[in-house]
C-alpha cells in the first residue's frame, strides 16, 4: 500500500510540473505545441486552455518516465523543459527502484520457508544420487514435506511468547484446550495460572515415520496428526497417552510401547521439563501434588491386585498335578483343604467297608456303592462345566482374532488415507 501511494504521489507531482511548463511558457514554443503539431486529431485537445487534456498528457509523460518505458511522443523542446525532465527522471528512477525493492522483499519474505524447503530437497536429491537405495529418496522427500507442519508448532509458540499474560492464557486454551481437558491432573489447575501456558510452550514437536517403534518413556504425548497404537488401543488426532509420567515409581507406570501406523506428529512433554516448570509456579504445586498422591494410591492398588491375581493363578496351576481333583481346584469354588478332606474320607471309607457290617449285621458295600455313584455324578457335572468353559474360551479367542483383523484393516486404510 505504501508503494502504491508513493507512486501515485510521484507521478502526480511530475505531471503537475510538466503541465506548469506548458502553461508558463505559452508565449514560447513548448512541448504541448510540439505535440499539437506532430499529432493529428482534435485541435482543442492540445491547447493550454483545456486543463483536463493537458493534465492527462502530463500524467502520461510522468508515468512512462517513472517506469522507464519512454515512448518518445512527448518531448522537451526548451531549456527549462530539459532541466525539468532530467530532475524528474532522476527522482522517478530512485522512486521506482525503491518500489521494486519493496515488492521483491515482500515476495521473498512470503516464500522464505518455501525457499529453505527447496534447499533441503536439493540436499536430499544429492544424497539420493550418491545412494544405491532408490526407495530412500521418496521417503526422505515425504518426511521433509510432513516436517513443514511440525515447524508450524514452533511458530505458534513464538507467537504466544509475544502476547500479554491474559491474552496468552486465552490463546493457549484455544490451541491446546481440547487435549488439556483429557489430562485430568492438568485439568484441575485453574486456567488463570501461567503454569499451563509455559508448559505448553515448552512442549517439543516430533515426527515419526510409519511402522516406527517408540519405546516407553516418561513423556506426555499429544497426537497432533496421524494414527498410532499404544497399549493395544488406536490413537488418533487429539488423543493423549503417557499420563502416568507424573509417577516416579517405575512399577506404577505402564511399560507400553507405541507403534506409528502413519506419519505421526506428536507434541511431547518430558518429565524433566515438567518438573522444571512446576518448580517455578508455587500456585500449581499443591494441586499437582494432590493429583500425584491420588494417582499413586490408585495405581498402587491396581498393581497390588494384579500381583495377587497372578499369585493365585500360579497356586492354581501348581495344584493341577492330581488328575482326579484338577477340575475341582481349577474350576470349583471349594478350597484345597476341603478337597483333601473329601479324598481322605473316601479312602477311609474304602478301607473300612471291606469286611465291615452295620448294626443289623449287613455289610457296608451298599453304602460305599452309593457314595461312589455320587462321586461319579459329581465328576460328570464338573467335566461338563469344564467343557462349557473351554467352549467359552474358544469363543473369546475367535472374537479377539476378529478384532485384531479389524485393527489391521483400519491400519491399512489409515496408510492409504495418508498417501492421498
Amino acid at each position: 500500500l505504501t508503494s502504491i501511494v508513493v507512486v501515485l504521489f510521484t507521478v502526480h507531482v511530475a505531471g503537475c510540473i510538466w503541465a506548469t511548463l506548458a502553461v508558463c511558457g505559452a508565449s514560447e514554443y513548448t512541448w504541448l505545441q510540439y505535440l499539437k503539431d506532430e499529432n493529428l486529431g482534435d485541435d482543442k485537445l492540445f491547447t493550454s486552455s483545456n486543463w483536463g487534456s493537458m493534465y492527462l498528457c502530463s500524467l502520461y509523460w510522468a508515468i512512462f518516465t517513472l517506469t522507464g518505458i519512454g515512448y518518445g511522443d512527448v518531448l522537451p523542446v526548451s531549456t527549462m523543459e530539459y532541466i525539468a525532465a532530467i530532475v524528474v527522471m532522476f527522482v522517478a528512477s530512485l522512486t521506482w527502484a525503491w518500489v521494486l525493492a519493496n515488492i521483491v522483499a515482500i515476495i521473498s519474505n512470503n516464500q522464505s520457508h518455501h525457499t529453505s524447503f527447496l534447499q533441503v530437497l536439493d540436499v536430499v536429491n544429492d544424497l539420493v544420487r550418491a545412494s544405491e537405495d532408490k526407495s530412500l529418496g521418496p521417503r526422505l522427500r515425504e518426511y521433509f514435506t510432513k516436517m513443514q507442519n511440525v515447524k508450524g508448532d514452533g511458530f505458534v509458540s513464538k507467537l504466544i511468547d509475544k502476547l500479554s499474560p491474559e491474552l496468552k492464557t486465552e490463546v493457549v486454551y484455544v490451541v491446546h484446550g481440547h487435549w488439556i481437558q483429557k489430562v485430568w491432573w492438568l485439568a484441575v489447575v485453574p486456567p488463570q495460572t501461567e503454569f499451563i501456558s509455559e508448559l505448553t510452550r515448552r512442549m517439543k514437536p516430533s515426527l515419526h515415520v510409519p511402522n516406527e517403534h517408540l519405546p516407553a518413556r516418561t513423556e506426555l504425548c499429544v497426537v497432533r496428526q496421524g494414527l498410532c497404537i499404544h497399549g493395544g488401543m488406536l490413537k488418533g488426532k487429539g488423543s493423549v497417552y503417557g499420563l502416568d509420567m507424573l509417577l516416579d515409581n517405575e512399577v506404577l507406570r505402564k511399560p507400553w510401547a507405541t507403534m506409528a501406523l502413519t506419519y505421526l506428529h506428536l507434541l511431547v512433554l518430558h518429565k524433566t521439563v515438567f518438573r522444571s516448570v512446576l518448580a517455578k509456579h508455587a500456585d500449581a504445586q499443591p494441586m499437582i501434588r494432590k493429583a500425584y498422591v491420588k494417582f499413586a494410591v490408585t495405581r498402587g492398588v491396581y498393581v497390588r491386585a494384579e500381583e495377587l491375581r497372578r499369585a493365585r493363578a500360579q497356586e492354581s496351576q501348581a495344584g493341577q498335578h492330581d488328575p482326579e481333583v484338577r477340575y475341582v481346584r481349577k474350576r470349583s469354588v471349594f478350597s484345597a483343604d476341603e478337597i483333601d478332606k473329601t479324598n481322605l474320607w473316601a479312602s477311609e471309607a474304602r478301607i473300612s467297608s471291606k469286611g465291615s457290617v452295620n448294626e443289623g449285621g449287613e455289610p457296608l458295600v451298599a453304602d460305599w456303592t452309593s457314595h461312589e455313584r455320587e462321586d461319579q455324578e459329581c465328576r460328570k457335572a464338573a467335566a461338563s462345566v469344564l467343557q462349557r468353559l473351554d467352549a467359552t474360551e474358544a469363543q473369546i479367542r475367535r472374537r479377539m482374532d476378529h478384532l485384531e483383523g479389524i485393527v489391521g484393516r483400519l491400519a491399512d486404510q489409515a496408510r492409504l488415507l495418508s498417501l492421498l
